[in-house]
């Protein structure tokens, strides 16, 4: 399914909704932040609060009720990844692959992504920090990466974009997922 946010803060959502993922609830408005997992959507409200429906199985839809102040938020296949305005990271759902234990020292996140079964985030200083599934080495940045400044995870895969505008890509590359074109600038 896909999901879009309008200029008036609307959300609307098209594709397979079995679940409900694409029930998006008739209260909802001034959202500025969307993700959708497999079967179930999320987003950031204005006020700083996340909202999710869809199919709720292992808690991915259970958004904790002390979480505030949100400012981003991503789905996986099974999990929930929310980033707050004090640059913390909170996880809910399935963590069959450690994908919601976010590692106790991570601090001061600027940005998140939920793959498969993995989380990855950014700090304000640049580096990537993942965790979680690593079967295909998606949750291993490569030990030159620096300076980036937005990242983005697929099923087995992550990538990330530097300062500098090149695109790093790590993890699974079965169907060229990983190989960046030479000529990307």
């Amino acid at each position: 399914h896909t999901a879009a946010i309008t200029k008036e803060g609307k959300v609307v959502c098209w594709g397979g909704n079995e679940l409900g993922q694409c029930t998006v609830p008739s209260s909802l408005d001034r959202v500025i932040s969307i993700s959708c997992g497999s079967s179930h959507s999320a987003v950031v409200t204005r006020a700083g609060r996340v909202v999710c429906w869809g199919q709720n199985k292992n808690g991915r839809g259970s958004v904790p009720a002390d979480l505030e102040n949100v400012i981003a938020v991503s789905c996986g296949v099974y999990h929930t990844a929310a980033l707050t305005q004090a640059g913390k990271v909170r996880c809910w759902g399935d963590n069959s692959s450690s994908q919601c234990t976010v590692p106790a020292t991570l601090e001061n996140v600027v940005a998140i992504s939920c793959g498969g079964w993995h989380t990855a985030a950014v700090t304000n200083g640049g580096t990537v920090v993942c965790w979680g599934n690593n079967d295909e080495d998606q949750s291993l940045p490569p030990s030159t990466l620096r300076n980036v400044i937005s990242i983005s995870c697929g099923g087995y895969h992550t990538a990330a974009l530097t300062a500098e505008g090149k695109v790093v890509c790590w993890g699974r590359n079965g169907d060229g997922q990983c190989s960046v074109p030479e000529n990307l600038e």
